[in-house]
């Protein structure tokens, strides 16, 4: 409350204290939004990192080539794209270990999505179960470490978050997905927020050999359809920013009420309408500009051109919707899936 900046040790010691500790979530819920309206550091940030991974990097020798996840918090409803841009990707040939974590501030995560259609949410700490997914459906929908170790606070937190019917960011949206359950050699990191872009690119230095971080101009986790966005990224050669337009990788620029997909069912109607190839509008096209900017980072195409047009290929031959679909049968209940295709004017096949 004094302003006061944390060192990075004591960022850890106050988050393990909260983790190991709150049984009520109440003196999370406090802290937690204080030091946001504070503004966190990178040190804060590093030290909610170190306190949590501590108790789950276990898995150093799973190594997949690519995550692809966003903060969430943000200030319109799209489908869930990072994880149709994991499909993507993999059919395009990356291995993705797409970190997954429950709605907070939206209403359908990525592990929403999955709960969807029947995937299991505690294979994910089965480490045989990991490596078979990459292998065999080339990804693996991890659930992150705020739901792992540290179950229970976390879910009393959120369930206090969601009773107060609060919508609030907080450092945990920032760094949610930093940490990894199993490592990756790039990363795709969105972040809702301008002002803490800056603060997550010293955290994936230490931790990738490729990454980019973006932010949509409008407060979008992601490159937007709707206007620029900023991307900072290293492929190797250093750290760079560049500001993107959507026309720059051949998508058109969109309006915001042509991309928004409001409440749980609509998100997963245009999910599977756009990963299954009956979407052919702006919704799709704001899978295939994430999708560039993650071929690019993972080494698969030499510019965000390329990987615009290979991430179309993926979407028109299906293979994208062919991987999910395998995915679904090997972790999940096809039965559900086919239930909302029936719902969604897809082929399931």
């Amino acid at each position: 409350m004094s302003g006061r900046d944390l060192t990075a040790d004591e960022s850890e010691l106050a988050h393990g204290l909260l983790m190991s500790s709150d049984d009520t979530g109440l003196y999370w819920l406090a802290f937690s939004s204080l030091l946001h309206a504070k503004g966190e550091t990178t040190d804060e940030l590093e030290g909610i990192c170190r306190a949590v991974g501590v108790y789950l990097d276990t898995r150093r020798d799973v190594i997949a080539d690519l995550d692809t996840s966003g903060s969430g918090r943000r200030p319109y409803s799209t489908l869930n794209v990072g994880t149709a841009v994991a499909f993507v990707s993999a059919a395009a040939g990356l291995r993705v270990a797409k970190q997954a974590s429950g709605a907070v501030t939206g209403t359908l995560g990525s592990s929403d999505l999955m709960q969807a259609v029947g995937v299991n949410l505690s294979w994910p700490r089965d480490e045989l179960m990991i490596r078979r997914a990459l292998d065999e459906c080339r990804v693996a929908v991890v659930q992150n470490f705020l739901l792992s170790g540290r179950q229970s606070t976390r879910a009393t937190y959120l369930k206090m978050i969601r009773e107060a019917g609060m919508r609030i960011a907080s450092s945990f949206h920032l760094v949610g997905n930093v940490e990894q359950v199993v490592r990756t050699r790039h990363r795709v990191l969105g972040c809702f927020d301008e002002g803490a872009h800056a603060k997550l690119v010293p955290l994936l230095l230490r931790r990738h050999e490729r990454f980019a971080v973006v932010s949509g101009f409008d407060g979008l986790d992601e490159v937007s359809l709707c206007g620029a966005s900023r991307v900072t990224f290293n492929v190797g050669d250093g750290v760079s920013d560049i500001v993107i337009d959507p026309s720059n990788v051949g998508c058109g620029v969109s309006d915001v009420d042509a991309v928004i997909s409001e409440g749980r069912a609509e998100k997963l109607r245009d999910f599977v309408r756009v990963l299954g190839g009956a979407e052919g509008g702006p919704k799709r096209e704001l899978v295939v500009v994430n999708a560039a900017v993650a071929l690019w980072v993972g080494d698969v195409e030499p510019s965000l051109s390329a990987a615009a047009e290979n991430a179309r290929r993926r979407l028109d031959e299906r293979s994208a919707w062919e991987g999910f679909v395998k995915f679904v049968e090997m972790c999940g209940r096809r039965e559900q899936l086919r239930d909302i295709c029936e719902h969604s004017g897809v082929s399931s096949g």
